[in-house]
């Protein structure tokens, strides 16, 4: 196995939550802009990669195909595939946000009559002020409980290293003080399904980007396992999509004997049915607000939540501390079997 494919395959474990040309499209996608893979780097062939990872030929083409129309990888006649740059140039979310406000202070300043080398000097005042360490870590997601307790289980896991965690929502990065809070971390973990909005949104900062692998949280996990094994679920979902990643979650730590009513919120009847033919619901990400009309829901229910997984941990460590190994000590639930690239 070359070493480019030892590189891809940490994305293909939990294969069956998220079809295969997409891990491997998010692998690559976050090699490339994290410079694992720089510029001009070859890729494994088509045939090698497939081999290596124990998967079809025309998974790995998919997932090449689709990375070279994103303009991430290059074919080159006869020779197979590279890694392309990613441009300076790239317009950058998070560059913009912090001209914009450069541009606001230096209005500021003309307005109560400070010119531009008293501007400096303060500037310079301020840069000597600010804490002698600075560290940072960015857990990128959408705004809600969710980011909040991932986070929490981050901060607490690097709470030794004197590194400060925060998290970007993405709806924040499309401000200038959002996008502005933005720069300067040292790594931004970022979930596979998320990473092309992410290389939009964190342009240049987007090569310190760290693949942020996810698995059910513990206490849904036990909730989920405990269900008796002839128990019906019904899940429901914001898209179709997510039904059936959530229907390989639940699969994973149930062994699911009677047929579960898998729903979307695009099918309000399918909800309707499994709120009333169903022993518990297992609700999605995003799902809640499509249940409003069928409140209150008096039925058992759990919502599938997910948090950084063991090796997620391991890899921030591993780069704050400057590339030693490290092996937690933290209580991190760690099975890799149900590890979900969501």
């Amino acid at each position: 196995m070359t070493v480019n494919a030892r590189m891809f395959l940490r994305a293909l474990q939990g294969e069956d939550v998220l079809p295969l040309n997409e891990q491997l499209r998010a692998a690559v996608d976050v090699a490339v802009l994290s410079g694992e893979l720089p510029a001009g780097t070859a890729l494994p062939s088509v045939r090698e990669l497939a081999v290596a990872l124990g998967i079809s030929r025309g998974t790995v083409v998919r997932a090449y195909e689709e990375l070279e129309a994103q303009g991430l990888i290059v074919a080159r006649p006869r020779r197979g595939y590279y890694s392309a740059s990613i441009s300076e140039s790239r317009a950058s979310t998070i560059g913009g946000g912090v001209i914009g406000l450069i541009d606001e202070a230096l209005r500021a300043a003309a307005d109560a009559g400070i010119d531009g080398a008293q501007f400096i000097q303060v500037l310079a005042d301020r840069l000597r002020v600010q804490p002698p360490n600075g560290r940072r870590v960015a857990v990128m997601g959408h705004r809600g409980a969710e980011l909040t307790e991932r986070v929490a289980i981050v901060e607490d896991a690097v709470r030794d290293l004197g590194v400060e965690v925060i998290g970007l929502p993405y709806e924040d990065l499309a401000t200038p003080a959002g996008a502005a809070r933005a720069v300067g971390c040292e790594a931004y973990l970022v979930s596979v399904l998320e990473t092309r909005q992410a290389r939009e949104l964190l342009g240049a900062c987007g090569r310190r980007a760290l693949m942020m692998t996810l698995s059910l949280r513990p206490d849904v996990r036990a909730v989920i396992g405990t269900q008796p094994s002839k128990a019906r679920f019904g899940i429901i979902a914001a898209t179709p999509e997510w039904a059936g990643r959530m229907l390989a979650a639940v699969r994973r730590v149930h062994p699911l004997r009677v047929p579960p009513i898998t729903a979307s919120a695009t099918s309000p009847q399918k909800i309707a049915e499994a709120i009333g033919a169903a022993d518990m619901l297992v609700i999605g990400p995003f799902a809640w607000p499509h249940l409003r009309r069928f409140e209150p829901i008096r039925l058992p229910h759990v919502e599938l939540s997910y948090v950084p997984d063991r090796d997620t941990i391991e890899r921030l460590r591993n780069r704050l501390m400057g590339g030693h190994e490290f092996r937690s000590s933290a209580p991190m639930e760690s099975d890799r079997s149900e590890v979900s690239r969501i």
